[in-house]
């Protein structure tokens, strides 16, 4: 893509987002582990709701889900709830900076994650933190 489209790109994006209230969308991950020959993958729903909320929902191989919710974590795995609080350990600190990542509009300049952008049949965007 040339950095016109980009730019233009990043614009409309900062139009269409400032009134969005809440995100839903369906996931696959997939983790490559050493000592496994198969990558492993796991599905489910990623929830996101302004101001701060955010939700990551496996439902397959099992059901486990993660609420980041007022500076907490809630942990449902398998019918087994624990919350953990407060915000400063590591999985925690992860997830409070998705969301600020998303309220501070930073998918657009990069700050603090990698990100491409793909052309094909429409316009992809694609972030994830930096290693």
């Amino acid at each position: 893509m040339s950095s016109s489209e980009i730019s233009a790109f990043k614009s409309r994006i900062s139009t269409n987002i400032k009134d969005v209230r809440s995100i839903r969308a369906d996931f696959v991950q997939t983790k490559h582990v050493r000592i496994l020959n198969q990558p492993v993958s796991s599905s489910g729903q990623l929830y996101f709701e302004n101001p701060g909320k955010l939700k990551w929902q496996y439902t397959k191989p099992y059901a486990y889900s993660v609420l980041f919710k007022d500076n907490k974590l809630y942990i449902n795995d398998r019918g087994k709830k624990r919350a953990n609080q407060p915000a400063e350990q590591q999985e925690l600190r992860q997830i409070r900076q998705v969301a600020e990542w998303y309220n501070e509009r930073r998918y657009l300049s990069g700050s603090g994650f990698q990100h491409r952008i793909f052309k094909g049949w429409g316009l992809f965007f694609i972030a994830r933190f930096k290693a």
